[in-house]
């Protein structure tokens, strides 16, 4: 048995129990019992029971017993709510009562002893309790919005009614709510809050139409699907006819927007932005976050793009409104605003994100070339020999086309000659090649042709690059590495750093200089560039964006902000831009191989110049040496063989054609003093070198030259190195012998020093000889002779098995020992196609071999070896 005492009345439940019943099933079934009682309302709240009534003296829960082993109690009987009723003075006995306050009263019937009571019954109202109230003072009260937002398109009201000391039941039987002359209905299942079964609960789904929903154990009433407009809403009092009114708006969302300043200038003086450039309050719109402390914020996303026309290198970052405290650097910060609601930011034309632009002072600024109607920068020089007729003209505007207005300062510099280092700096300008897929781009880099042909129209300027850099790097003797180059123009600048593999100088020259990518050669060190300034002799450039008079090169603009030296702080940036613009030689003529002297005139006697001149078909073309014509021989397409009859020490020689245009080249013979030494360990040990370990050779040459080698005397010699390599030039001798070390250097003409030692390995010499020949008429192994090293004479005889001297030879001594050796011809065996000739019997062939070295030390050397035809 499972129930309740209520009042002194048991409630049991009678439904059958299986091992399947829920403690639902029993809670439900018993409460359907309890409400059998009028005066009781019982309800379910989970698997608790809550029961109400006008009085309640006593509860208690039936004892149980176990049920398929399992024991179930009634958890103790609280009471959740209690009313207070108060006798009103003077009214007992009474059957009629008058002058009553506004309020709830109930009547209590009891008996003379005292032992029972019960409650009058309201025929009226219902129930048992009567109710008073004023019906001029009825209210709508406790109204709250839940407005429309991006997730929620209408928008509902809830409030309740009171009468001004507490608040009325929405009783539908009692109310009628009418919305903009609309009577709404209610849904609330026949207008009554109490359900006749125990599962039901009072209705508060959302009906599609003109709908309220009263909750009559709240008295809050809930009107939906409200959409934006003005309404006015009536409630009466059937029973009283009072009537009030509420007139309220719904608004359309807003949307979140932000309505602040989005582009912001950088000071030249600073590489990010330092001022407040975000107001939280200038977000209108949306529903913002509460902090601790009440106060509205929202959730910010900002996503960085340091190029605003690119997506590329992006980054994404997290702030709240109230909290933004990063220093935008140059670019674009696109915003994203969200609310609680998950709402975003969406101005009027529908974005999504707000953009904040920072834009680096100097950034802003373009340079514009203005030299000619095509938009060039300069104006070349005249093809006549040593021209200085070349301009520059460039404007420098703001990116959007109009005049620069921005307070600067633009110096000039121009590029010197070539220094001694270990870098240069081959700088490409332009968009895309030639239309035509094979334009040929060339460059000498320490007289090393390197060559790229384009591989397809108007190829990219990213392409050429690459190749030509891939084409630079396939020697061993450089490395190349690409990096852009911003000169805050617009073309695009890229170019190429060379580097020497050994460290020593290099030079670059630019072959062809007439392809539509230019190539310039930018080589910069701390002493390649001349200030224009009027210092040294120069033209007092400052200030000038128009100049003339120039000669053929390369020039620098450096514009910085006019305040940059009144700037102060820790972030600081040389906020500068830099570009390089080449005054150009519109002379057609070209060196492509050259000038290279003969070994005559590179000592000081009557030679030979050869030149590859490219004429662009303007051609024949004259020569000039020391300003007197001189003799030419053409020997190939753009080829010719210059004779100098009275040659100098450094002369200038000139090359025109029948235009008058021309070029020149100065010819220096001159050439330093070869000089090196040579050391190894053992040697530094024990004052001798021995075979087969490293010697160390080291180039010690003075005065002028540009490369070197070495001809080690055994047959092998190192390649050719630049000037001041840095790495020692290691070698070892396999055998002991006397040889001799040649050291030649070059200068940048093809004139030639040299000079020769001697190394001595071992006991400076070696003599090796073989067991056998064959004389069979065949081209291997035809003669006998013996093998030897460091020798300055040499007696070579053979004898047979007896003793018989049959051949005997006298070495010849070379005209120069130290480029040739003494050498033998060797014993070829019997002549037998002479008549009288015949095969001599012996078992074997004896041979000896007497010598002397360059120090006069006698050797002698003697064997046995077959003869096999």
């Amino acid at each position: 048995t499972l129930g309740v005492i209520i009042n002194g009345t048991t409630f049991n439940s009678s439904i059958v129990i299986t091992n399947s019943t829920t403690i639902l099933d029993i809670a439900s079934d018993l409460a359907t019992i309890i409400n059998s009682d009028p005066s009781l309302d019982a309800f379910l709240i989970g698997s608790s029971i809550s029961v109400k009534s006008q009085i309640i003296n006593s509860a208690q829960a039936v004892s149980i017993t176990p049920v398929y082993g399992l024991t179930m109690n009634l958890s103790p009987i609280s009471v959740t709510a209690q009313t207070v009723w108060n006798e009103v003075p003077g009214t007992a006995g009474f059957e009629v009562l008058t002058g009553l306050n506004i309020g709830y009263y109930r009547g209590v019937v009891t008996d003379s002893s005292g032992c029972g009571s019960m409650l009058v019954e309201n025929l009226t109202q219902g129930g048992y309790e009567f109710e008073i109230d004023d019906p001029s003072k009825l209210q709508i009260q406790n109204v709250e919005f839940d407005e429309i937002t991006c997730v929620k398109n209408t928008a509902s009201i809830s409030f309740k009614l009171g009468n001004g000391q507490f608040d009325l039941i929405p009783d539908p039987t009692v109310f009628e709510f009418t919305l903009n002359g609309t009577l709404l209905q209610s849904t609330v299942s026949n207008g009554s809050s109490i359900s006749s079964t125990p599962t039901s609960s009072l209705a508060t789904n959302v009906l599609s139409g003109n709908f309220y929903t009263p909750n009559l154990a709240t008295n809050i009433v809930l009107i939906q699907n409200l959409d934006p407009n003005n309404y006015v809403l009536e409630v009466e009092n059937t029973q009283t006819g009072c009537l009030v009114l509420l007139n309220f708006t719904i608004a359309d969302i807003t949307p979140i927007n932000y309505s602040g300043q989005t582009d912001f200038t950088i000071s030249a003086c600073y590489e990010s932005y330092q001022d407040p450039f975000f107001d939280q309050f200038l977000i209108t719109g949306g529903t913002p976050f509460l902090d601790v402390s009440g106060q509205p914020y929202y959730n910010l996303t900002w996503t960085y793009y340091p190029d605003p026309n690119s997506t590329a290198n992006s980054t994404v970052f997290n702030s709240l409104s109230n909290n933004v405290s990063f220093l935008p650097l140059p670019g674009a910060y696109q915003l994203s605003i969200q609310d609680k609601n998950g709402c975003t930011i969406q101005d009027q034309n529908g974005n999504t994100t707000a953009q904040f632009n920072f834009v680096s002072e100097f950034n802003e600024i373009v340079v514009n070339g203005v030299a000619d109607a095509s938009g060039s920068s300069s104006l070349p020089v005249s093809c006549q020999i040593d021209a200085e007729d070349g301009t520059i003209a460039i404007s420098i505007d703001n990116q959007d086309g109009s005049s620069n207005s921005t307070p600067y300062v633009i110096t000039w510099e121009v590029q010197g000659a070539e220094i001694d280092d270990d870098e240069a700096i081959l700088l490409f300008q332009g968009v895309e090649a030639d239309t035509d897929s094979l334009e040929v781009y060339s460059v000498l880099v320490n007289s090393i042709p390197f060559t790229y042909t384009t591989q397809s129209p108007s190829e990219p300027i990213e392409s050429v690059v690459k190749e030509m850099a891939q084409a630079i790097d396939s020697s061993p003797q450089f490395s190349s590495s690409i990096e852009s180059a911003n000169n805050g123009g617009t073309l695009q600048d890229v170019q190429i750093r060379i580097e020497t593999e050994s460290g020593a100088s290099i030079s670059l020259e630019i072959v062809t200089k007439t392809t539509r990518l230019q190539m310039l050669n930018t080589t910069v060190s701390t002493a390649n560039w001349t200030p224009l300034d009027g210092t040294n002799g120069s033209v007092d450039f400052t200030g000038f964006t128009s100049l003339n008079n120039l000669a053929e090169g390369n020039y620098r603009y450096t514009i910085i902000p006019a305040g940059l030296s009144n700037c102060a702080g820790p972030n600081i940036s040389n906020n500068q831009i830099q570009g390089v613009i080449n005054v150009a030689n519109e002379n057609v003529l070209q060196i492509r191989e050259g000038p290279i002297v003969s070994p005559d005139l590179c000592q000081g006697n009557a030679g030979t110049i050869y030149i590859d001149v490219f004429d662009g078909g303007t051609g024949p073309l004259s020569f000039f040496y020391n300003s007197k014509p001189v003799k030419s021989t053409i020997v190939g397409e753009d080829q010719y063989i210059v004779e100098i009859d009275d040659p100098q020490t450094s002369a200038r020689l000139e090359v025109l054609n029948d235009a008058g245009c021309g070029l020149a080249r100065q010819i220096s013979v001159g050439i330093g003093n070869p000089l090196f030494d040579f050391t190894s360990i053992s040697f530094q040990q024990s004052s001798q070198y021995i075979a087969r370990e490293d010697i160390t050779f080291r180039d010690l040459s003075e005065d002028e030259y540009d490369s070197f080698e070495f001809i080690f005397g055994d047959g092998t010699q190192s390649e050719r190195l630049e000037r001041n390599q840095p790495n020692p030039i290691v070698h070892e001798y396999a055998i002991a012998g006397t040889y001799y070390v040649t050291l030649r250097i070059y200068n940048d003409i093809g004139c030639v020093a040299e000079l020769t030692q001697t190394i001595k390995v071992g006991k400076g010499y070696n003599v090796l000889s073989p067991n056998v020949f064959t004389p069979n008429g065949d081209i291997y192994n035809q003669c006998f002779k013996p093998l030897f090293n460091g020798l300055v004479e040499v007696t070579f005889r053979v004898y047979d098995a007896q003793g018989a001297l049959l051949y005997q030879e006298i070495g010849v001594p070379p005209a120069d020992p130290t480029k040739e050796a003494i050498t033998l011809n060797g014993w070829c065996g019997p002549d037998l196609s002479v008549d009288n000739a015949k095969d001599i019997i012996t078992p074997y062939f004896i041979y000896t071999l007497e010598g002397k070295t360059m120090d006069d030390v006698s050797v002698f050397r003697d064997g046995t070896f077959l003869l096999l035809r």
